[in-house]
């Protein structure tokens, strides 16, 4: 699944952990502002405007590529500027994504039946299902969308190294499932 994570950003060091947590289950994560900016501009965003815009541009793409929205709140007791992670949850509802809200319930919107709430990090990964050293899954986004099952293994070994072709070895036994966007998965429980 392609994932957006969103949060106030001076948790970012601890999202990026949890990115990567969700990529070693096999998920894709759209969230460019954990790893790859692209666009940099300072936390506080009175002192660039136009690069601050150009990351909320950004953002906003990233959202849209996504097929759910993880966000994580700070309960009510925490104040400080900011709060973009509203407005990606807004769009996230316009567009209707799959929702999953990690911490407490901060404002009305986060009520909305289409959400799925979390006490934490840990009962996120215990109850969403998203996250599972049992049953990885690899996703590969194929140039070309004529490639049989078998060439997207070869290409897939081509594009991700040594340690892909360990893994790919080791999953042998499973099934690839060709998605209609083309992306091929490697499924333990297909």
């Amino acid at each position: 699944m392609r994932l957006y994570l969103a949060s106030r950003y001076t948790r970012r060091a601890e999202l990026i952990e949890y990115a990567e947590k969700l990529r070693q289950s096999g998920h894709h994560i759209t969230s460019r502002w954990l790893t790859d900016m692209g666009v940099e501009f300072d936390e506080d965003v009175r002192l660039d405007p136009e690069a601050a815009g150009r990351g909320a541009l950004q953002d906003v793409q990233d959202i849209l590529d996504a097929d759910a929205l993880i966000g994580f709140t700070d309960g009510h007791y925490i104040k400080f500027i900011g709060g973009a992670r509203h407005t990606e949850l807004g769009i996230a509802i316009a567009r209707s994504k799959r929702i999953f809200l990690v911490g407490e319930i901060e404002q009305v919107f986060h009520c909305m039946p289409l959400i799925q709430h979390f006490r934490d990090w840990e009962d996120f990964v215990a109850r969403s299902g998203l996250i599972s050293a049992v049953n990885p899954v690899v996703e590969f986004v194929a140039d070309n969308p004529e490639l049989t099952c078998a060439q997207c293994v070869l290409e897939y070994k081509k594009t991700h190294g040594p340690a892909a072709q360990a893994f790919l070895e080791a999953m042998d036994s499973r099934k690839i499932v060709v998605t209609d966007d083309y992306r091929y998965v490697v499924r333990g429980d297909a």
